[in-house]
């Protein structure tokens, strides 16, 4: 187990008052306790599209597949980033190792236990000494490109996952990210949630429903009761919005709306949240494919190959640096 600065005790302290006074909430503190990481795996395995949906399981599979072929025989060193569960993960592993390759595995989230939750996962199938869970907050940790210089098998090829990210970060936060950590040779291997027909914005609204309901708002609902929060204080508010920093792109916001005013305590600190004010407490970016092309390009990467599931869904991108 590797514990980067950013997901110290007195980082994430300051990171979650933030999130508190800015009344924007960072993606990471709805993962970050053992309840919450368990409410959001009980979401994704009901809901998620890669877990419901045949087409969407599929393509994870294919892609597996298929990378695995060109991979055959050679040692991979898979960087899993925003690993949650690690299921999507374990999916190229297996056929890695059934393609012949020595796999070496560093599942990395926020959420310590989503990381070794993960890393439970793939044990069936990568030696213990070859499986190293990672702590980090991808956003802040600025030398992680060079931590993993440091520690990455000699010999291996660089694989990296990133699967679920990209609906809960603004692209200018996370593609640097993601471009910083790529050299020449290695392969990107990321996900995106997908909208479906010739009228995008149109589109993002239609699949609106998918996220308003009773499991959803349960988990970020808790969120906000670990905060001292109740339910009375106000109604959690779903709704579609253009990016302010990439206007083509639409999310899926959801806003707790107060309906009186609330004092939040964080230790020594106090936060004030007032009537009529409200809080951005989720967000979910949905892409068309030519979105997930156009936005890697204009950071430096280049879809080489994709997969799509029937239905409209999803998506999983193969990249490389342009």
């Amino acid at each position: 187990m590797w514990v980067h600065p950013s997901q110290f005790p007195e980082r994430v302290q300051q990171d979650l008052l933030h999130s508190i006074q800015s009344r924007q909430i960072a993606a990471k503190f709805l993962y970050d306790s053992v309840k919450l990481a368990h409410k959001w795996m009980q979401l994704h395995r009901a809901l998620s599209p890669a877990r419901r949906q045949t087409g969407a399981a599929r393509l994870y599979e294919q892609a597996a597949t298929d990378l695995a072929r060109h991979l055959r025989g050679q040692a991979v060193y898979v960087l899993g980033l925003g690993c949650g569960d690690g299921y999507k993960d374990v999916l190229l592993i297996e056929q890695l190792s059934q393609a012949g390759c020595s796999v070496y595995y560093a599942p990395l989230d926020a959420s310590l236990a989503l990381a070794l939750t993960a890393r439970g996962a793939a044990l069936r199938l990568v030696p213990p000494d070859y499986c190293q869970a990672w702590v980090a907050d991808l956003a802040q940790a600025e030398d992680l490109p060079w931590c993993l210089e440091s520690i990455q098998p000699a010999g291996s090829i660089r694989c990296v996952t990133c699967f679920g990210l990209l609906p809960s970060f603004q692209p200018g936060s996370l593609f640097p990210r993601l471009r910083a950590l790529l050299r020449g040779t290695d392969w990107l291997v990321l996900s995106a949630n997908l909208v479906n027909g010739p009228d995008y914005p149109a589109a993002v609204a239609a699949v609106l429903p998918q996220y308003d309901n009773p499991l959803t708002r349960d988990w970020l609902l808790s969120f906000l009761g670990d905060l001292g929060v109740s339910q009375a204080d106000g109604r959690l508010q779903f709704s579609v919005q253009p990016d302010p920093t990439a206007p083509p792109l639409r999310r899926i916001t959801a806003g707790f709306l107060l309906e009186r005013d609330c004092t939040l305590e964080l230790g020594a600190e106090k936060a004030q949240w007032s009537a009529g004010q409200s809080v951005q407490v989720f967000v979910s970016y949905r892409y068309t494919p030519e979105l997930a092309h156009r936005t890697l390009a204009a950071y430096g990467m280049k879809v080489v190959n994709q997969w799509l599931d029937p239905e409209g869904q999803e998506g999983v991108f193969l990249a490389r640096l342009a």
